[in-house]
């Protein structure tokens, strides 16, 4: 049976990712496409730079995604300003969240209560301008 090179090849690529043992694989193509050991080791050296190749390409992109997965997996474990916001309020409420096993005390409250002043801009520096202007004074007479 003549057959397509590609098509010996991608047989022999079919049984290298099965895993299956170089002289098992050899014995079947032989017997199944009538050719040499010579031959066959021909076919089977293509065939291995083939899977090397195929097997980069998953890898590269297996890669990528599994870093665009620990992006997004950080990124989710970063809070929002809005869910701090919330976390605080409820201190200062001295409502007790989930992470913390007794209600806040009091210097947390207040703590919590100032970092969110801090978060909305409440303790933002105010610039008064003071201008000074020259007195002038003037019908009197110093002695």
């Amino acid at each position: 049976m003549k057959a397509n090179k590609q098509i010996i090849i991608d047989n022999i690529i079919t049984e290298i990712e099965i895993g299956t043992p170089t002289e098992n694989i050899c014995a079947t193509i032989c017997t199944k496409f009538q050719f040499t050991e010579r031959t066959f080791y021909n076919h089977y050296k293509i065939a291995q730079q083939q899977h090397s190749l195929k097997r980069e390409a998953i890898n590269n992109e297996l890669m990528k995604v599994d870093t665009q997965f620990a992006i997004e997996a950080r990124t989710s474990e970063i809070l929002s300003t809005y869910e701090k916001k919330i976390i605080l309020s409820k201190i200062a409420k001295g409502e007790s969240i989930s992470e913390a096993p007794a209600p806040p005390l009091w210097i947390d409250r207040i703590r919590a209560i100032a970092e969110l002043n801090k978060m909305d801009g409440d303790y933002e520096a105010t610039k008064t301008e003071i201008k000074i202007e020259p007195l002038v004074i003037t019908g009197m007479v110093i002695i």
